[in-house]
């Protein structure tokens, strides 16, 4: 039986995806509080600080807000409205 690329690309999503859910088990805390069972993840990955994934949210938006702008004045301008 021939395996295509397709076949072997499905193999290796499915071994990824099974490692990441394996970590991703591994970081769940359960906490049982009286009759509750809680989980709690660390949504960061407890290696990132807080304050550097701010930073980059707002590095990211200083260049896409610009940049969406620009694309509404030149979508504007398409349409035939001018933009000043």
């Amino acid at each position: 039986m021939e395996s295509s690329s397709s076949d072997f690309a499905i193999g290796a999503g499915a071994i990824l995806a099974y490692h990441n859910v394996k970590s991703l088990a591994a970081s769940l805390k359960p906490v049982v509080d009286g009759n509750t069972l809680r989980l709690d993840f660390d949504l960061l990955g407890g290696g990132i600080n807080g304050t550097m994934v701010v930073a980059g949210i707002g590095i990211l938006s200083a260049v896409a807000i610009p940049a969406f702008m620009k694309y509404m004045k030149k979508s504007k301008n398409v349409r035939g409205q001018v933009v000043p």
